[in-house]
């Protein structure tokens, strides 16, 4: 029989793969037919007769045939890096990963016969969009006809909870993978699990240790033993052979000494010396020095775990279990590390390297796959009974309906339908067919996938020939629509991001804001641009601190007409389940509408260009701290230049990674100079804050005056509650809230102060002493002319006008194309 629900669920790894499907109320976790393992190895071979090969057999050659075999390739997704074989086989990471999930279908159909053609796929919580987007098109080119998306501490949640007797508690997933760190806070309410808040880190995972253990401790060691050994690293094509040995051994030392003290090493040959020697390398591993290098890594994790309880006032006591997730977790230095640390019970009952499969297929019972509707030209005598209903929910007595499609017009008046549940006998009972439609109650037992047989008979009492003859439904734990893990909005003109969805928002979601551009697009000029940028993050103060994702581009080749400064414009924002972004932009004007579905692939960064940007913030952090040296009132810096010191180092980690030829660390580089920026903004914050609040003040107290004399009701109103908001950004320290309401309250004095004829002449002279600015000469001196004569006339109208379109012809601000992403709309107030 075809299946009405998804049913498998994969977990796509950095390391490891794995598919599994949802019998009844239990997961079976499908082997793979090489070599019966419930794990296959995310990594990529290619034969010397261009054939290629995943898993294990691929995993193996990644030590002896580095050239052409690949892994840990889903720290690439979304960006535009490829991967090239010794043979020419040029691959993305989308690619690679297709051929993961194509091994894990024909695994299942080897095992079952079944051809899978629609899966859930899980994907880490701090996946960008990009990643997301990369993760549907390698299932799309693995054959699959449907895909839905799942973050993985969500698949850890539904594994444990699934048939989970709790109620009305938090837990808190601790995920963390080969290559990707997931902390998310679930909470069980209802029969339904809501993601309340997560974090994460994309370049925090197993592999970092495997890295350590080789750079630190073994290629050290063999250099004092073999210092004839001439520039041995791994960008050096003449030892990828050996790096690729040690990272295997590497990987299986620390597994043993997950439960040992210590490992043995012994790797012979390992390479040839500058002789042609065979060299042959012994070490002895010590659980003592893993545990010294995994530390720092564990500890930001759990600074991460902390992070995120806080940002919703919870602590340990509020969670009831830590639920871990991940190879890493297995190891003892962790877990005793989260209990010293955190406080919370340790809950390992599900294999953490299979429990997000698992999940994952608890998910896909209950999605329910879109059915065809029957051709148009039904067999005769036969009936389509389209039911409608969840397969899985918390309600005991869950409800179904439908519609009853003929295979030709027929007055189904008086026919009925009756569920039938073999196991239990229990009988819904007849119910009638009132116009097509029908609505009854089923009622299912716990602990088991229930079985409803479907009894159609016409009203004679005959029964008639139908499909489906049964559906299914579990008792079980479900989960709340997907979330949006990054906050998605605009950059505007002013290098602010205007917020269209928050972080956490369910998805999908459509979100419309009126703009206003800022600069003027002429028909015909190509060059001149409206620009509308989408990023994506949590920064609304510098919108370039956040990652762009597309933009919405208008320029004078595409309008039919000019689009004065200071237009209209209607921005719409849309994300789906999956996270797919489409952008669109209205302009009333033209009434044209722009559409863009984004693209979202990221260019990987190079080392150089990284190099230069990590100089220039080290000298722009020397300059902050020269001049803030000395300034005891400024003690928040003394905290702020430990992070700095921090990240800094974190910056120079990566980057020496990427100098060693790990393809991965430039990726981790641009996160971790972003990270270095924010801390470096956060000092500048400080330094600006003693004049940023003299600057709020003087403002307040002159607005309050204007406000007092000349203001109406509901002006003064209005100023009110902005001042004591000013007050409380002030008393926080809160520059950014601060420099929003200092803004506010300048708009509010700028509004009332417009409503009199002296600020159009003050306007008017402030802007003559900028004519200089101003490229359109001949019609300036004409607009301040008649601004003149308006003024001189009692034209206050007149006056109004000459400066407006003064204004508009004064120049766009310079903006950093690079640092502003060149938005050139603000928000329509």
């Amino acid at each position: 029989m075809a299946r009405t629900t998804i049913d498998f669920g994969i977990d796509l790894g950095t390391t490891n793969s794995c598919i599994a499907v949802l019998n009844g109320t239990h997961t079976e976790v499908i082997e793979n037919t090489l070599n019966n393992q419930k794990l296959t190895p995310s990594a990529v071979w290619v034969d010397s007769k261009g054939h290629l090969h995943v898993g294990q057999k691929a995993k193996e050659r990644i030590e002896d045939d580095p050239e052409n075999a690949c892994c840990e390739f889903k720290l690439k997704m979304g960006t535009s890096h490829s991967w090239t074989s010794a043979h020419g086989r040029e691959m993305k990471a989308e690619d690679l990963s297709a051929e993961v999930l194509k091994s894990l279908r024909a695994d299942v159909e080897h095992k079952t016969g079944e051809k899978v053609q629609a899966a859930v796929i899980t994907v880490p919580a701090e996946f960008d969009l990009p990643e997301n987007q990369a993760t549907e098109k390698a299932a799309q080119k693995a054959g699959f006809n449907y895909v839905q998306l799942l973050q993985e501490p969500v698949a850890a949640a539904l594994a444990y909870g699934f048939q989970s007797a709790s109620d009305r508690v938090f837990w808190l997933v601790y995920d963390m993978g080969g290559g990707t760190f997931d902390a998310a806070i679930v909470n069980m309410r209802d029969g339904i699990i809501r993601v309340v808040n997560h974090g994460g880190d994309k370049f925090l995972g197993g592999k970092l240790i495997d890295h350590d253990i080789i750079h630190r401790l073994l290629v050290p060691e063999i250099k004092r033993q073999y210092p004839a050994l001439d520039d041995f690293t791994p960008d050096n094509p003449r030892y990828r052979g050996a790096f690729g040995k040690l990272k295997k051994a590497a990987e299986e030392a620390k597994i043993l000494l997950s439960r040992d003290t210590l490992a043995q090493i012994l790797i012979d040959p390992l390479c040839q010396d500058d002789s042609g020697r065979l060299v042959r390398f012994e070490y002895e591993l010590q659980n003592s020095e893993v545990e010294k290098l995994a530390r720092p890594y564990i500890a930001r994790s759990i600074e991460i775990c902390r992070r995120v309880l806080a940002e919703k006032r919870l602590e340990a006591a509020n969670i009831e279990k830590l639920l871990l997730v991940g190879g890493p977790t297995l190891t003892p230095l962790l877990r005793r590390m989260l209990n010293d640390e955190l406080g919370i019970t340790l809950e390992y009952g599900i294999d953490p390297l299979t429990v997000v499969g698992r999940g994952a297929s608890v998910y896909a019972a209950t999605q329910r796959l879109e059915q065809p509707l029957p051709e148009a030209v039904v067999p005769a005598g036969r009936f389509y009974i389209e039911c409608q209903y969840e397969p899985v929910g918390n309600d005991a007595q869950p409800l179904v309906g439908g519609n009853i499609i003929a295979p030709e017009p027929v007055d189904t008046s008086g026919y009925t339908i009756e569920f039938v549940e073999p196991k239990s006998e229990w009988r819904s009972g007849k119910t009638r067919i009132e116009k097509g439609v029908f609505k009854t109650r089923l009622k299912a037992e716990k602990d088991r996938q229930n079985e409803f047989l479907i009894d159609f008979r016409d009203n004679f009492g005959n029964r008639l020939d139908y499909e489906p003859e049964r559906i299914h439904y579990t008792i079980g734990i479900t989960i709340s629509d997907p979330i949006l893990t990054h906050s998605v909005g605009v950059a505007l003109a002013n290098n602010e991001t205007q917020i269209f969805l928050s972080k956490g928002t369910a998805l999908p979601k459509r979100i419309r804001q009126v703009h206003f551009s800022t600069v003027e697009v002429k028909k015909g000029d190509p060059s001149s641009l409206l620009r509308i940028p989408v990023v994506e993050g949590e920064n609304t103060r510098r919108a370039n601190r956040n990652r762009l994702i597309g933009a919405v581009e208008i320029n004078g080749s595409q309008v039919r007409r000019d689009i004065p400064a200071g237009s209209e414009v209607e921005i719409t924002i849309h994300i789906d389940k999956s996270r797919q972004v489409t952008a669109e932009a209205y302009i009333p004007v033209l009434d044209q509408v722009l559409e863009k579905v984004m693209s979202l692939e990221k260019q990987s960064p190079g080392l150089e260009q990284l190099e230069t940007d990590f100089g220039r913030e080290k000298e722009r952090l020397q300059s902050l701290m020269a001049r803030m040296d000395g300034d005891e009132k400024k003690s928040d810096v003394v905290l702020t230049k430990i992070r700095c010191e921090q990240a800094a180092h974190n910056v120079e980690k990566a980057l020496t990674a990427a100098r060693d030829g790990d393809i991965n660390a430039t990726d981790e580089g641009l996160l971790r100079l972003q990270e270095l920026q924010t801390v470096i903004d956060e000092i500048e914050d400080i330094d600006e804050w003693p004049a940023l609040v003299r600057q709020a003040e003087e403002e307040n107290q002159q607005t309050g005056e204007i406000v007092q004399e000349y203001g109406s009701i509901s002006d003064k109103k209005q100023y009110q509650a902005l001042n004591l908001e000013l007050r409380t950004a002030i008393e926080k320290r809160d520059p950014v809230r601060l420099q929003r309401k200092l803004e506010e309250v300048g708009k509010l004095q700028v509004k009332i102060r417009s409503t009199r004829v002296d600020f159009w002449i003050e306007l008017l002279d402030y802007l003559e002493l900028r004519k200089d600015q101003i490229e359109n000469q001949p019609r300036a001196a004409r607009l301040f002319n008649e601004g003149r004569r308006a003024i001189n006339a009692g034209n206050e109208a007149g006056l109004r006008n000459c400066a407006i379109q003064l204004l508009e012809l004064l120049p766009q601000h310079e903006r950093d194309q690079a640092l502003h992403y060149n938005g050139t709309t603000m928000v329509k107030k």
